[in-house]
């Protein structure tokens, strides 16, 4: 795992923010998936900062759906000052939320679409996940959530799945070579349209993922529950190390970190 990667040529550089924010860098071009990296959100607070250099000299930012903990607006608003340039992508429902505060262009991703970012193709792929949002939960599209396939120049994919519970519609999202998957949570239980770290294990199966990188654990917990929390934030990434089949490499990262993936060839 490298804290400074190379990005020069094209390794496939990986960075978790934490939550379910993540970066995907490949022969400079580079993609941010769900960046939520303030340091409280509601009633939840962060356990560790996310750095500047993170968020800038980015190319797309990628909304999954509407809920506060993937689209936070005082988020955005932070990587657009560090990255002024950067296309902005979502699925409708977060898309209308987004050009009604200031973020447009906005391309609207619908599912099957493949959309060109440098020398990268993104397909926005389904999600077994509600994405209402409060006063945008009666919109017909509020409630759309979706993955997200990145295909390398040569072939290899990258599924960003969001937020998802495990369901048969993930065998559309097809096969992929590595994954970044769900496992958790801020709370010591899940509401529906999530995966635990076993059900992420099935889905890496049903995928054939043979690189895997858990997100959507240990990073927020509720103000005044630190010390409750704090037993049990990295049970989850870590069970997966243990469910997962055997051929997958699972890799868990601590809060800002990134790893260089080189050596996969297409299947």
């Amino acid at each position: 795992m490298d804290d400074d990667p190379d990005t020069t040529n094209h390794d496939l550089t990986i960075r978790w923010l934490g939550h379910a924010s993540a970066s995907v860098s490949v022969g400079g071009t580079t993609l941010l998936f769900d960046p939520v990296v303030r340091w409280r959100i509601a009633h939840l607070r962060r356990r560790t900062r996310v750095a500047d250099h993170a968020i800038e000299g980015v190319d797309a930012v990628l909304v999954s759906h509407a809920h506060h903990d993937h689209l936070d607006l005082g988020s955005l608003r932070r990587v657009r000052r560090r990255s002024p340039d950067a296309a902005w992508h979502a699925p409708r429902g977060a898309a209308r939320i987004l050009e009604r505060a200031g973020f447009a262009p906005v391309v609207r991703r619908s599912l099957g679409d493949d959309v060109a970012v440098g020398d990268l193709h993104v397909s926005a792929v389904p999600a077994a996940h509600g994405g209402e949002r409060l006063r945008y939960a009666r919109d017909e599209h509020g409630a759309e959530a979706v993955g997200f396939v990145v295909t390398l120049p040569n072939g290899i994919r990258v599924w960003f799945a969001g937020d998802t519970a495990y369901d048969d519609i993930l065998e559309r999202v097809g096969q992929v070579d590595v994954a970044l998957v769900p496992v958790g949570g801020w709370w010591r239980t899940l509401g529906p349209g999530h995966m635990d770290s076993a059900n992420a294990a099935r889905a890496l199966e049903l995928v054939g993922a043979r690189v895997a990188i858990p997100i959507h654990w240990g990073t927020y917990h509720p103000i005044g529950l630190y010390r409750a929390m704090r037993p049990i934030w990295y049970a989850p990434a870590h069970e997966l190390e243990r469910l997962a089949p055997a051929s997958v490499d699972v890799r868990v990262l601590e809060v800002g970190e990134a790893t260089t993936i080189r050596d996969l060839t297409p299947r």
